[in-house]
């Protein structure tokens, strides 16, 4: 609290404002590059995708739906497959 009383805002405080630098300035500067976890992290998206379509194929049969919560599960199967991609 002294500190904003001190600087008169929370954005002047120096602490607080990174707009000392560009984004691709701190990238570089306290970047770290995490190559084999974002390998890791891109082969088990794939892997629950590839999991996720024989649950939807089956959520999709019309004797499942019929029912309105297959109608919502599917629609937010399909919803976390674009995120999962998205991720």
């Amino acid at each position: 609290m002294n500190q904003v009383i001190r600087y008169g805002s929370v954005q002047a405080i120096p602490i607080y404002n990174c707009s000392a630098h560009t984004p691709e300035e701190w990238t570089k500067r306290d970047g770290v590059s995490r190559p084999i976890l974002g390998v890791t992290e891109a082969s088990l998206g794939i892997l629950i995708n590839i999991c996720y379509i024989p649950i939807l194929l089956v959520m999709l049969e019309k004797d499942q739906f019929k029912i309105s919560c297959y109608k919502i599960m599917s629609f937010l199967t399909i919803v976390d497959m674009s995120c999962i991609v998205v991720d």
